[in-house]
């Protein structure tokens, strides 16, 4: 018996709710919403865009049950039922784990990140099923290999983010040094933190040869609010190292709030050679971060502005550009912090 069979067989409703509750959650539905609420995440006060629509968890078992059985829970039902089970099993610590809201929940970097001692569906699954719908089946597995020893054709070199003010003052945003691959953290792609349509991510994973990195820039940036004026100017620097001459060709996506709301291509030669190749400077789109850096100014809460940061993502891939040959893929997501750092993750299982 699993842990989600366990729960269904352990459970007893409350007395005075058994008909109501037998009603509304018969053992099928009562088995689909034990093991939604073990398979996604708590989320405290955020939200998840589904199909452009922002959704908590109640909202998110609501659909899963309704996508299971083809039975409709409103959310209303499922806070109702959760708050009947607080009450009923409130004795038993390892399921309310799986009711309650902690105060990590709140904070957390990154809300698909589930832990359990339990198995459970992942992330990666459940949300590939709720993002994509019936456009295109979930992934089995990713099929990207990172291979940490081997030379890879391109690989980032440093990245700088500044904004730069009339009288001549500079802060800087974010930054990152050169790492060896050898360096560089794995991550599962089943916990991959997602802020786009996982549609537009499995068609492009769809286009890559499987010993294309694949990597997750994680940025947390310090912005001084109050330094940021109409005639501040967003300056970034994203150099990059390849392995032999050739022109490249980058292809930016940016989205807000799951939404892709620029697309941009840029095609360079070296900028410079290095001991160990040539050397490209590919910007991240300024005028856009200058702008929306300036948009965010003019937000009246501290919560206005993280909400912004947080659902901001862009996706960059590097090609040859003349054969077209995929050589980079970097996923770059973005935070507010007090360090001003970035977190390089390669993606491989």
């Amino acid at each position: 018996m699993d842990y989600n069979e366990g729960i269904a067989a352990a459970y007893v409703p409350n007395v005075l709710s058994k008909d109501r509750d037998e009603q509304v959650w018969p053992p099928d539905v009562e088995a689909v919403f034990l093991q939604a609420i073990e398979a996604i995440p708590k989320l405290g006060r955020r939200k998840i865009l589904v199909n452009g629509k922002p959704c908590g968890r109640n909202e998110l078992i609501s659909d899963y049950i309704y996508r299971k059985t083809g039975k409709l829970r409103t959310r209303k039902q499922v806070s109702s039922h959760i708050q009947v089970l607080k009450n009923t099993r409130k004795n038993d610590p390892q399921f309310m784990r799986l009711l309650t809201d902690t105060s990590d929940s709140d904070t957390l970097i990154d809300p698909f990140l589930y832990e359990s001692q339990t198995a459970c569906a992942t992330p990666f699954n459940f949300y590939s099923e709720l993002q994509m719908g019936d456009w295109a089946p979930s992934l089995p597995s990713w099929p990207l290999t990172f291979d940490p020893h081997a030379e890879p054709a391109l690989w980032p070199f440093s990245v700088h983010l500044c904004l730069d003010n009339s009288d001549a003052t500079s802060c800087l945003l974010a930054q990152w040094q050169y790492q060896p691959p050898i360096s560089i953290f794995m991550k599962d792609p089943a916990f991959l933190q997602i802020k786009c349509p996982w549609r537009d991510i499995c068609q492009l994973v769809a286009r890559l040869p499987p010993n294309c990195p694949f990597l997750w820039n994680h940025v947390t940036m310090a912005i001084p609010m109050h330094l940021i004026f109409e005639e501040s100017q967003f300056r970034s620097s994203n150099v990059l190292l390849a392995n032999k001459l050739r022109a490249i060709k980058c292809t930016t996506y940016v989205y807000s709030f799951g939404v892709c709301v620029l697309e941009s291509t840029d095609m360079q030669q070296p900028k410079d050679h290095h001991a160990s190749g040539y050397l490209y400077d590919f910007c991240l789109i300024n005028p856009f971060f200058e702008a929306f850096l300036k948009g965010i100014r003019t937000l009246t809460t501290c919560e206005e502005v993280s909400a912004a940061i947080d659902h901001l993502c862009m996706v960059q891939l590097y090609e040859d550009a003349n054969t077209n040959q995929p050589l980079l893929v970097v996923l770059f997501i973005f935070q507010q912090g007090m360090c001003g750092n970035i977190q390089l993750i390669a993606l491989s299982r």
